[in-house]
C-alpha cells in the first residue's frame, strides 16, 4: 500500500510530468483519493496535453512554430477527470505528452492574464 507516502507532504499542489496513459492516470487518481490525507474524490485537478503548444488553431503570431501541436486542458476532480477525457473519445488510451496537476492551483488560468 503506497497511500502512506502522500501523508505529511505539507504541499497544496502536486504536479506529475509525463502522465499521459489514461490507465495510469486513473490509478494515480484512485491512489490519491484513497490516501486519507488532504486529497479526496472532489479535489480539483487538471491535465494539460502538449503544454506550451499553440492555444488555438489560429495562433500564428510568428513567435511560435505553426506546426506546433495544439495545447489542450481538461479540468475536473480526481473522480471525474478520466471520465471527462474519455467522454470525447471512448477509445482514447492516452493524452501523452501531458502534465497532471492536483490541487486548487489547477483552477487558475494563467494564460488569460
Amino acid at each position: 500500500d503506497d497511500s502512506g507516502k502522500w501523508e505529511g507532504l505539507g504541499v497544496d499542489t502536486l504536479v506529475f510530468l509525463m502522465i499521459g496513459r489514461l490507465d495510469k492516470l486513473e490509478a494515480l487518481c484512485n491512489l490519491l483519493a484513497s490516501s486519507g490525507e488532504k486529497w479526496e474524490d472532489s479535489t480539483p485537478c487538471a491535465v494539460i496535453q502538449n503544454a506550451g503548444g499553440r492555444r488555438s488553431m489560429q495562433e500564428t503570431d510568428g513567435s511560435q512554430d505553426s506546426s506546433q501541436k495544439l495545447q489542450r486542458v481538461w479540468r475536473g476532480t480526481l473522480s471525474t477527470i478520466v471520465p471527462l477525457i474519455r467522454e470525447e473519445d471512448e477509445t482514447r488510451t492516452s493524452v501523452s505528452p501531458a502534465v497532471f496537476i492536483v490541487g486548487a492551483t489547477c483552477q487558475l488560468d494563467f494564460l488569460s492574464y
